[in-house]
């Protein structure tokens, strides 16, 4: 038979006090890193966290029934001094969400304000999953898509964010252009987006029935942002334009200075110039800064410069005409 050993009082009561400690030790650190997992995201935590931090089951529902943490949605928790705000209800839906699986995302107008893009949350956070994903939350519009690709999902203050070209794509599907240009005007100018990076997305991202791509494309095109011809191309048509309403030109591509570094489309005089500009040649931070220096020393020399872009030339024709017609009267 196996000897059972034996224990004095002495020894039981110290064997007792030790497994104690053990377990207080064992306890505090559960709470501290279960403390500390909150902190890192606005207040929340989830169930399996808070279990793999070393928290009961018990001791997750004492929580709850003292009301020091509270329940946001199924197995996602707050705790209650933590301040209720748009960035914590949309942290806390990607969390819900995720405990389904991977692959979730803040999305669309959700996304867009997360990178600053507007000004305000949507009044309910938006968030992308994969298609067939069995996900209901309260309070929250959950998307579901065939091509949310994970590689492609970002993270700002902990919580993840389709990337900014699909955001474009996605709000697209939902936005009047009035509300949609703004957007892509600020993810622009911010750098977040390039044109290219645009017209690829919308490659990418079109489908039959998918209306986003088609109608950021159609915004994208009005405005002159994509589609626009090469330099050459352009000046061709605005040589076209010339002689149809009768301007004479001086020159066309003419360097200006006796240094040669500056060359102007066209001089319809030799104090007036016209300029014709493709976005995509023109937009960036750089490009626009090197315009301006070598347009203020042109206008420095005592050179009037007229600068239009494709849409002009496409569209405005006469308009562009009156106006060269005004500045040579004025120059006479």
């Amino acid at each position: 038979s196996r000897e059972i050993p034996y224990f004095s009082f002495t020894e039981q009561v110290r064997l007792h006090k030790s497994q104690t400690e053990i377990y207080s030790h064992s306890m505090k650190g559960a709470k501290e890193r279960s403390i500390g997992r909150m902190r890192a995201q606005l207040g929340l935590i989830t169930r399996a966290q808070a279990l793999d931090a070393g928290l009961t089951t018990s001791q997750i529902h004492e929580r709850l029934r003292n009301r020091s943490w509270t329940r946001v949605h199924a197995g996602v928790y707050a705790a209650a001094e933590a301040p209720l705000t748009p960035e914590r209800d949309l942290l806390a839906a990607t969390l819900a969400a995720g405990r389904a699986g991977p692959a979730v995302a803040a999305s669309h107008l959700s996304a867009a304000w997360l990178l600053q893009l507007v000004d305000r949350p949507p009044r309910r956070p938006v968030i992308t999953i994969p298609h067939g994903r069995a996900v209901r939350l309260e309070g929250a519009v959950v998307h579901r898509s065939r091509d949310l690709d994970l590689s492609r999902v970002n993270v700002r203050r902990g919580i993840p964010y389709t990337d900014p070209l699909r955001i474009m794509t996605d709000l697209a599907g939902e936005l009047e252009p009035a509300r949609l240009t703004p957007i892509v005007d600020r993810a622009l100018a911010t750098r977040l987006i390039t044109t290219d990076g645009l017209e690829q997305e919308i490659a990418r991202r079109a489908r039959p029935g998918r209306r986003g791509p088609a109608a950021l494309e159609t915004v994208l095109r009005s405005r002159g942002l994509v589609g626009g011809p090469e330099p050459s191309v352009l000046e061709a048509e605005a040589l076209r334009l010339f002689r149809r309403w009768g301007i004479p030109i001086l020159g066309h591509e003419v360097e200006i200075f006796a240094d040669g570094r500056y060359r102007i489309d066209f001089t319809v005089t030799a104090r007036l110039a016209v300029e014709v500009d493709g976005f995509a040649h023109h937009w960036s931070p750089e490009a626009k800064a090197y315009d301006d220096r070598r347009r203020n020393r042109l206008r420095a020399a005592g050179i009037t410069v007229l600068v239009y872009d494709w849409r002009s030339v496409k569209f405005e024709a006469a308009r562009i005409a009156r106006e060269i017609r005004t500045a040579l009267r004025q120059a006479s």
